[in-house]
């Protein structure tokens, strides 16, 4: 490698933690901003200005291949497994029909409207599980493009901010119980954040009741990333057996993480840190993402996205409303 290229690929790399550390702080000012897509879009929003006045954007992959596991490894004290014995069994029910609801109506319209497969299935993960976090978690293991994990974000977050906007407006009119506007926002909202500010209409408890659901809607990304490994496995024609294998070795370490900082009490005081850490860390890599794309692109497809998402997410309304009557 010359030294002029080995030069632009360090300064290339400081710039993404300065760019990706300046969108954590601005995400920080609002509570209504997640930091993941915030990275993004300042990372596209970037890679749009520059892109042509200089070389230091260009093959920025081998940034995010290094952030994106270590974020998803320390994302792991986020699963707070020993919260999960407080959601009611009917409540697991309704989270599982709703994110095999979600994934059959995001590949049959992704499908229909002519989207990438993996597109389709970072729509549906971010709809049904927990939005960027989710949608960063799972791009590896589908072997995202940059461009399709940037149009997913986006597109999550676009419904995501219009259900914070419309559902107090629902309890308003509609006189929805503090119980089950707690399970409304927690089943069906896309980001932890959009969650805190719907539920915050009714105070703290709802919040709390809120976020207890949204922790067992979360662990779901592990059965879901466990789906896609066999998928991906099935469609090399590898067979089950080697399914293992296929599971990411950062995703082993992720569980694992989850499961030390859940049960063991030693590590308590870590969970804070580590979760700060793994925000930081999580947004940099987006935004190493997001200077991979060109926001041209992202305009170029985000029509079929957004009508994918659009209705992906009222699907997951109709199911809260199916499972209402069992629940309250």
């Amino acid at each position: 490698m010359r030294k002029e290229d080995f030069l632009e690929k360090w300064i290339g790399f400081i710039l993404i933690i300065i760019i990706g550390s300046i969108a954590y702080k601005v995400a920080k000012l609002n509570k209504a901003l997640d930091p993941l897509v915030l990275g993004i879009v300042f990372g596209m929003l970037v890679r749009t200005v520059f892109s042509t006045k200089t070389n230091l954007f260009i093959d920025l992959k081998y940034s995010y291949k290094i952030f994106i596991p270590v974020g998803i490894i320390l994302y792991g004290v986020n699963l707070q497994f020993h919260r999960l014995s407080h959601v009611p069994v009917v409540a697991w029910f309704e989270l599982i029909m709703g994110i095999v609801i979600v994934f059959f109506v995001s590949i049959y319209l992704g499908r229909k409207l002519s989207l990438k497969k993996e597109l389709s299935f970072l729509i549906g993960i971010g709809t049904a599980i927990c939005g960027a976090s989710a949608i960063a978690i799972a791009s590896p293991v589908v072997n995202a493009e940059s461009e399709e994990t940037g149009v997913s974000l986006v597109t999550i977050t676009i419904w995501g901010m219009i259900g914070v906007l419309v559902y107090p407006v629902f309890l308003t009119f509609l006189n929805i119980p503090k119980v089950e506007y707690a399970f409304l926002c927690a089943t069906t909202l896309h980001m932890t954040g959009f969650v805190k500010i719907a539920a915050g209409a009714l105070g703290d408890s709802c919040v709390n009741l809120a976020l207890s659901i949204k922790m067992a809607r979360t662990a779901m990304i592990i059965p879901i990333i466990w789906f896609l490994c066999w998928h991906n496995a099935m469609e090399k024609g590898t067979g089950e057996k080697n399914i293992l294998f296929y599971v990411p070795w950062f995703l082993w370490v992720f569980i694992l993480m989850g499961l030390l900082t859940s049960f063991l009490p030693v590590l308590t005081p870590a969970i804070k840190p580590l979760k700060l850490c793994a925000e930081i860390i999580f947004t940099i890599a987006l935004t190493s993402i997001g200077l991979n794309v060109d926001l041209r692109n992202i305009l170029d497809i985000g029509g079929g996205a957004l009508i994918t998402g659009l209705i992906t997410w009222l699907s997951l309304i109709c199911v809260f409303v199916l499972f209402k009557g069992f629940i309250f």
